[in-house]
This record gives C-alpha cells, structure tokens and sequence, in this order.
C-alpha cells in the first residue's frame, strides 16, 4: 500500500493541471486565458508555450515577447531600455552596475565602502554625511564620532566616551556607554548601570542604590500607599517610602 501513495498522488495532480489546463479563468499562469481557443495558442507548458506575441521554452528560464522587447535566457534578460547578466552586470537607463560597482547621474557606490548619493556621502565606516534640507549628520570612524545637526535636534558624541544631545527642553546625555545615562525634560532618569538609579515623573520621585537602598516620595500624596512590582530579589537593608507617612524601616535577614 505504500508503495502506491506515491503513484495515487501523481495521477490526482495530473488531473488537477489538465483541468486548469482547460478552464478559461486562468490568464496568470500559461493556460488558457478568457475567450482564448487553441487555435491561437500552443500550450505544452513548461516545456513549451506559445501565445502571440510571447514564446517560452522551459519558463522561466526563457520567454521571449516581440510586443514590448522584454526577453529572458536565465541568467540574461534584456528589452529595450536595460540590459541584465543576474546578478553582476545592470544597465539601464538612469543607472549602470557591474558588481560591486554601480553609478549614474546622480549616483556612485562601490558596494559597501563608497556610497556618493544625492544627499548621502559615506566612504564607510571613516566617513559617512548626510545632508537634507536643514538637516546635517556627519559620522567618523562610524559609530566612534557624531555630529548632528536636525533643526532643533542637536548633539555630538564621541563613543563610548561620553556625548550630549539636545531637542528643546528634552537632553540627553551619557558617559561610558552603557553606564552612566541622563535624561531630562520636565522629568529626569539618571542611571549608573547596575548599581544606582533616581527618577523623577511629575511629583513622584525614587532612587535606589542596589541591592542596599530605595526610596520613594511623593508629598503630593501623602498617606496613599505606591505599589511597585515585586521583585525576586529580597527586599533592601533600608527602604523608605514617604508617600505612606511612615519611619524609615531597616531590614533585617
């Protein structure tokens, strides 16, 4: 019996492609498209199909179509305006290429160093610069050094170092990336990674020392208890929390 399955799935497709073969509602695949006869059409399809003006032997690998020019012998394909040996040769009109070289009017990359755009320069990673409009941004020795400039958006860094940015009233700034990180609007996050963090969001204001220190205040609330999420490590030696009106408490093990 298992030696039929196979031979039993065969002839159910077979079927099933002689039936497309010969519906009239299948103009995508090369069968017969609406109101089309076989007289205007030969169809031994992939191995031969033939629908005026388009001639195909073993699709996709060859189609030839007299009407717009657009021809294939994997791996060329050409037509009136481009030219294409997949994946190293790309000759059209507006842009020519022969891998990893690519450059036209407006362009030139030699793929991934050198990128010459219209708004965008980069002999990467020593120098990358962007221009659009206001906006400028300039990298050197990519991500080492940073200079940006996007209208109110401004900073400059020098990695992993230290650097500052600044949109408005929002700032941002680092040392020693990942470590040490400021934040600061009408709110304010510092955080020394992993051991020291304080923030502040409208009146209510937190700083840990971990695993040692936290404390929590918000005078705006006094008497209302803050739940914070549970932590699986043990609670710290000493915590406070002033929104609850309480006395420091020190933990003991």
């Amino acid at each position: 019996m298992l030696t039929r399955a196979p031979i039993r799935c065969l002839a159910v497709v077979t079927l099933l492609w002689l039936g497309i073969c010969s519906a009239d509602c299948l103009g995508a695949a090369p069968a017969y498209a609406a109101g089309e006869t076989p007289e205007n059409k030969v169809n031994l399809w992939p191995l031969l199909y033939y629908r005026y003006p388009a001639f195909s032997v073993l699709w996709p690998m060859t189609q030839f179509d007299r009407e717009t020019g657009a021809s294939r012998i994997f791996p060329v394909f050409w037509g009136e305006d481009y030219f294409v040996i997949f994946p190293e040769v790309w000759w059209f009109e507006d842009g020519k290429g022969v891998l990893p070289v690519f450059w036209g009017d407006d362009h030139l990359v030699v793929f991934p160093v050198v990128w010459w755009l219209d708004e965008t320069k980069a002999v990467f990673p020593a120098w990358l610069r962007s221009k659009s409009g206001g906006r400028h941004d300039t990298w050197v020795l990519w991500p080492a050094f940073r200079w940006k400039r996007w209208g109110d958006d401004r900073g400059v860094h020098v990695w992993p170092l230290a650097g500052a940015y600044k949109n408005g009233d929002k700032r941002y700034r680092f040392a020693l990336w990942p470590l040490c990180h400021d934040w600061r609007d009408d709110d304010y996050s510092l955080t020394l990674t992993p051991l020291w963090s304080a923030r502040r969001r409208g009146d209510t204001r937190w700083d840990m020392l971990f695993p040692l220190y936290y404390r929590s205040t918000n005078p705006a609330k006094q008497g209302v208890p803050v739940r914070f999420p549970r932590s699986p490590c043990r609670s710290p030696p000493y915590s406070q929390d002033d929104q609850l009106d309480q006395p420091p408490r020190h933990n003991r093990s």
